[in-house]
């Protein structure tokens, strides 16, 4: 298995290429809403740069991600399959 920062690593470069020729489309036909899209770049660099400080230097990082990641996945299929409109509606 992969280490946290190894499989975080990982990850960023397959998105990083993905991202690539989305943003190509998007900036081609206009769609980008640039002031919104800056603030969110920032943003997301702050965080990314922050978590990854807090997370190398906590050895229960790993458990904590993999606990977070879990409930993230969960909570976005029950979400994807409706079951909260469900829940409130009954």
């Amino acid at each position: 298995f992969f280490s946290l920062i190894r499989a975080n690593a990982v990850k960023m470069a397959i998105i990083f290429l993905l991202t690539i020729p989305a943003f190509l489309v998007f900036a081609f036909n206009g769609q980008i809403d640039w002031p919104i899209a800056i603030w969110l770049a920032v943003g997301q660099f702050l965080g990314t740069w922050l978590v990854g400080k807090l997370l190398t230097n906590n050895k229960l990082s790993n458990d904590w991600v993999k606990w977070l990641l879990l409930c993230m996945v969960l909570g976005s299929a029950l979400r994807m399959f409706g079951f909260f409109e469900w829940a409130w509606a009954h």
